[in-house]
């Protein structure tokens, strides 16, 4: 499986009892796929918004086929983790943290 991993800056305005405070949207997960190797729109998606992402594969793409190591997406994404099973999401975390 592949995806890409972002951390919205937006924040979202919450009026309650007369305050006005500030949500952080959550982690968000865009399961890509194969798009990530087939879709320039999710590339384009992604460039528009501007909004920091990872790239994430469980498995190193590098010793697969051919056509797996071709990525629409990675231009516009802040970091590529490939190989590491699920703690690959936690990497991207990881990365996204630090790039705050």
């Amino acid at each position: 499986g592949g995806g890409v991993v972002t951390r919205p800056e937006n924040k979202l305005p919450l009026r309650q009892n007369g305050r006005v405070y500030k949500i952080r949207r959550p982690l968000g997960d865009l399961e890509t796929a194969a798009y990530t190797h087939t879709s320039v729109a999710i590339a384009d998606a992604l460039a528009a918004v501007g909004i920091p992402a990872v790239e994430v594969h469980l498995t190193d793409l590098d010793s697969r086929e051919e056509f797996r190591r071709i990525s629409f997406v990675r231009p516009v994404c802040a970091a590529c983790v490939k190989g590491p099973g699920f703690d690959g999401y936690t990497e991207a975390m990881r990365i996204l943290n630090e790039s705050q």
